[in-house]
């Protein structure tokens, strides 16, 4: 409403000394300082520095996400005001040196931004030592997607149990490596190179020891598996 006055956090007790009137001070500008909250992924999702969209799981240089945080601000009468989306916040990887497990956000995701203390903008450009791109502080355009925070079960993942390691993607194929061994599910396995054969007890068929049963077979059924010539089998 036009005639509808503004009401601020001072309050009674804001001026009863010059103690609680500096306290007041102090915590308005306190309450400017972003610090960290919770904010979520918005389109297009990920992008490289040439506003390119990354398409999940692509190898390609760690990108840039928009997001909204989710955290209305309230005036002091608890009127609140919608946060606009943030652009450009560098998101975490988890990389070290030439080493990744490439797990990009996507739409939607709710997860923790972190907002630095100084101008971070120069030292993105540059990936190297470099002077604050500006005098802002505690500014929420110098932020860091961190990651997922609030989500439902995951269609694909590994898995770290009590027992070893778990791997399962979203088509059903799935690894499970425990002390017994390592059981795969899959409808089709595919090897490009060679496979090392090993051996197995006396109720087992391995690669290396087992016979043929074939009709009319000249040789009893004995014929042993070779390896083919330079196989290193």
């Amino acid at each position: 409403m036009a005639d509808e006055a503004y009401e601020g956090f001072q309050n009674s007790s804001s001026e009863v000394s010059d103690f609680h009137s500096l306290q007041f001070v102090i915590e308005r500008f306190v309450h400017r300082l972003s610090t960290s909250t919770l904010v979520q992924i918005v389109k297009p999702g990920p992008y490289d520095k040439d506003d390119k969209a990354i398409d999940p799981g692509s190898v390609v240089p760690i990108g840039f996400v928009d997001v909204l945080p989710l955290v209305n601000q309230l005036d002091g009468k608890g009127k609140p005001t919608k946060h606009e989306v943030v652009h450009g916040l560098s998101y975490f990887r988890l990389q070290g040196g030439k080493n990744s497990v490439i797990c990009d956000p996507e739409i939607g995701d709710i997860g923790l931004a972190v907002f630095c203390h100084n101008d971070i903008s120069t030292v993105k450009s540059k990936k190297e030592q470099s002077n604050p791109g500006s005098r802002r502080r505690f500014d929420m355009a110098d932020g860091i997607y961190i990651g997922l925070c609030l989500a439902d079960k995951p269609e694909q993942y590994i898995s770290f149990t009590k027992d070893g390691i778990t791997i399962k993607d979203k088509n059903g194929n799935k690894i499970i490596m425990s002390k017994d061994g390592i059981d795969c599910t899959s409808k089709r396995l595919t090897n490009t190179q060679q496979i090392i054969r090993g051996y197995g007890g006396d109720d087992s068929v391995t690669l290396g020891k087992h016979t043929h049963n074939q009709d009319n077979d000249s040789h009893d059924d004995t014929e042993k598996p070779t390896n083919p010539p330079n196989s290193g089998t």
